[in-house]
């Protein structure tokens, strides 16, 4: 019998969750499987809050400032992980320079969009 203080015991504190999702002393394809799933269903479940949402709001804000969080935090740990003269896949370099690139499209637009209405006064 499992009891409920063995596996609390076990747990990650919030905040500070490894890469070890399942907890079983390593890190392997079970925990990447385990991290994808729930990146899934996190989706899903903004895909469907969202459709029962009033069609009159557009929650496209508060869905763009979530997912760039999500970015930043792995931003972040991708940036720790990669060491100088690290030999990368093609394909990891490719994606970085496409994330850059519409990162920077989306910035330069943005800031256009501000300028454009400062300058009319709807700022």
């Amino acid at each position: 019998m499992i009891r409920l203080s063995n596996l609390v015991e076990g747990l990650d504190p919030v905040g500070k969750e490894d890469k070890d999702i399942n907890n079983d002393g390593k890190v392997n394809k079970t925990d990447s499987y385990i991290a994808n799933r729930r990146k899934k269903i996190a989706v899903a479940l903004v895909k469907e809050t969202h459709l029962t949402w009033p069609k009159t709001e557009d929650h496209e804000a508060t869905m763009a400032k979530s997912e760039l969080r999500s970015m930043v935090q792995n931003a972040s740990a991708i940036y720790k992980m990669i060491e100088p003269n690290q030999q990368l896949p093609g394909w990891v370099s490719a994606y970085i320079t496409l994330a850059s690139d519409y990162m920077n499209s989306i910035e330069q637009y943005l800031t256009e969009e501000a300028n454009e209405m400062e300058n009319n006064g709807e700022y």
